[in-house]
């Protein structure tokens, strides 16, 4: 059994990879080898000369763990994929053929997620009136755009893109929520001295909107943006726009959701494996 896993360290654009190795057998095993080919935008650290390990035993039931440091050189889709080799089948074959066999497994590619690889957006301005206008400034000039559509049933979607918004390394720089919008229209005016009825009526309606009768209304709606910049300073910015409508008897949310980025790798990495819903999910 394998697991992996990382860890970001930021401060140097590295992250420490964990393999953890689970012998399930009822035997040991013997002879077993382990690699780590790195992908585009992968280094070895200084530390060490090559990602491989041998392990010359696993006891039935027993772990192994193996660390390895690695520099990130690229926000491209950084990957890396663990080779494992396995000589002899333990020791414990029936004869001498058996046990010189070699299984190879390779695993599949592991790849370190875009928002691991992010810092929240530094803030400058002393006041969040003159920080919005930046991020604005900042926005209107990214030459980068990536746009999704998405839908998300029930009234509390909004609120939770806000949440996970929060929760993530962007940087949240505005959020804004519009209610029911009344449109109006005057009360109606008579050339005629009014009967009490249409007086009432009159009356009633001014009465429900100030100065007007509300004949129709916008959709509750609303706003959110966040920014980040990548571990190489790369900007990436995502503002989320939404209204509300109501189909087959459940409120649904319209989601328009548009990422801009000082660079089209950054883009190109966030679109990959399903990088937007680990970003904003829905």
């Amino acid at each position: 059994h394998i697991e992996m896993y990382h860890v970001a360290i930021a401060a140097r654009r590295q992250v420490t990879v964990i393999v953890r190795v689970t012998n399930r057998t009822r035997q040991g095993v013997a002879r077993l080898s382990l690699r780590l080919a790195l992908g585009s935008g992968v280094g070895v650290c200084n530390a060490v000369s090559e990602a491989s390990t041998f392990l010359h035993s696993l006891a039935a039931g027993a772990s192994k763990e193996w660390v390895v440091p690695l520099q990130i050189e690229s926000p491209a889709s950084p990957s890396v994929t663990l080779h494992l080799r396995l000589s002899g089948g333990g020791g414990g074959g029936r004869d001498k053929s058996d046990r010189e066999t070699e299984h190879v497994l390779r695993c599949v590619p592991y790849v370190f997620p875009l928002t691991d690889l992010l810092h929240p957006f530094p803030k400058q301005a002393k006041d969040g009136h003159g920080e919005v206008q930046r991020i604005q400034e900042l926005w209107s000039s990214l030459p980068s755009v990536m746009l999704l559509h998405a839908t998300a049933s029930g009234l509390a979607a909004a609120e939770q893109i806000k949440q996970h918004l929060d929760s993530s390394p962007f940087a949240r720089v505005e959020h804004a929520f519009h209610p029911h919008t009344f449109h109006t229209r005057p009360p109606p005016t008579h050339t005629q001295p009014a009967t009490g009825s249409e007086e009432f009526a009159t009356a009633s309606a001014t009465a429900d909107v100030a100065g007007g009768v509300a004949v129709d209304q916008d959709p509750p709606s609303f706003y959110t943006s966040g920014a980040s910049t990548t571990w190489f300073g790369e900007y990436l910015v995502v503002g989320v726009t939404g209204h509300l409508s109501q189909e087959h008897d459940e409120p649904m949310w319209h989601f328009r959701i548009e990422f801009r980025s000082s660079s089209s790798v950054t883009l190109s990495a966030l679109s990959r494996r399903g990088e937007t819903q680990k970003t904003v999910r829905m």
